[in-house]
């Protein structure tokens, strides 16, 4: 799915990945929540972030639903996390209509800047 939105982003894609919201209290009322409150982060080749909401329970993308938001990186914060979680990478976004916890999936862009999950964690939360 990163892909057909890169394909949709106005601007050059250096990488991207998509996001699980993951807040564990309300996983055993409704797991589906973490796919419905999905975000796309996609970083431009000058080093900018952009998030758009994605329900990954569709089946397929509405095209003219997709719009772009930019982010500030000082909106990202690390998340703790317990032992059970600590292969995932997870950070919070700390304020607006999408703040809360995400963990990055393995639906990500490869490339030698961002070769897996760490590697976007760390650009995230760099200082």
């Amino acid at each position: 799915m990163i892909q057909e939105l890169t394909k949709l982003c106005p601007l050059a894609v250096a990488g991207g990945f998509i996001a699980y919201w993951n807040d564990n209290p309300l996983y055993p009322s409704d797991p589906a929540a973490m796919f419905r409150r999905a975000l796309a982060v996609l970083i431009t080749d000058g080093g900018q972030i952009y998030i758009t909401p994605v329900d990954m329970t569709r089946e397929e993308l509405d095209p003219g639903a997709i719009t772009f938001y930019p982010i500030a990186r000082n909106q990202f914060a690390r998340r703790s996390t317990g032992a059970l979680f600590y292969k995932g990478c997870y950070f919070s976004i700390r304020t607006g209509d999408y703040a809360g916890p995400y963990q990055i999936s393995s639906d990500l862009i490869k490339n030698t800047s961002f070769p897996n999950e760490k590697a976007y964690t760390k650009f995230l939360l760099k200082d």
